[in-house]
C-alpha cells in the first residue's frame, strides 16, 4: 500500500525567488535623496522616484515601485540607531 501523506511537504517562506532586496548602496541613496527633497506628500515622493530611477538606470541597479521607496524608507526610519 501506498503511503499517500503528504507530510514531507515543505512550504517555502521568506522572499519569493528573484526577488530584489535592497543593498546598502540602494539604501544610502534612497536617503539621501529624502534628506535633499525632504517629501512631504505625493508630489515630493514622485520626485525621489524619478530619481532614484535615474540613478538605478544608471548604475545597472533594480528600479524600484514608488510605494517600495516609501516603505524601506519607513522601515529604515523605525530602526534604532547604533552608536
Amino acid at each position: 500500500m501506498a503511503d499517500d501523506n503528504n507530510s514531507d511537504v515543505r512550504v517555502k517562506h521568506g522572499y519569493p525567488s528573484g526577488s530584489n532586496n535592497y543593498t546598502t548602496t540602494d539604501t544610502k541613496v534612497l536617503l539621501d535623496f529624502v534628506e535633499k527633497e525632504l517629501p512631504l506628500g505625493q508630489q515630493g515622493w514622485q520626485v525621489i522616484h524619478a530619481k532614484f530611477s535615474e540613478w538605478a538606470i544608471e548604475c545597472g541597479c533594480p528600479d524600484r515601485k514608488l510605494s517600495s521607496l516609501k516603505t524601506k524608507f519607513k522601515q529604515v526610519r523605525s530602526q534604532p540607531l547604533l552608536i
